[in-house]
């Protein structure tokens, strides 16, 4: 997979996986492809647009992650009645 330097056309500065990227859609369908604070990044995010309503996703990809991610975060929930929190709140509480 081909990996564009960042940013490039219309993708935000601050989006944390690109459009029109083989191997940000790439780590988009595998979210274990991702580094740990890439990964963190996009939890906090996720958070942001999905729990708190405070952010939107900066690009499509994005959105697609953050979906699964999201998903995952549900089942954790759920099953281990875990809160959903920022990585922050996380390391801190």
């Amino acid at each position: 997979m081909i990996h564009r330097p960042h940013p490039v056309g219309s993708d935000p500065q601050d989006a944390i996986l690109y459009d029109d990227c083989e191997r940000c859609s790439e780590h988009a369908d595998i979210l274990l492809s991702l580094d740990t604070d890439t990964l963190g990044r996009l939890w906090d995010r996720t958070v942001a647009v999905e729990a708190d309503d405070d952010e939107t996703w900066h690009t499509a990809t994005e959105y697609r992650a953050g979906l699964q991610l999201w998903k995952l975060m549900l089942i954790e929930e759920r099953l281990f009645d875990l809160p959903i929190v920022s990585v922050c709140e996380r390391r801190n509480g």
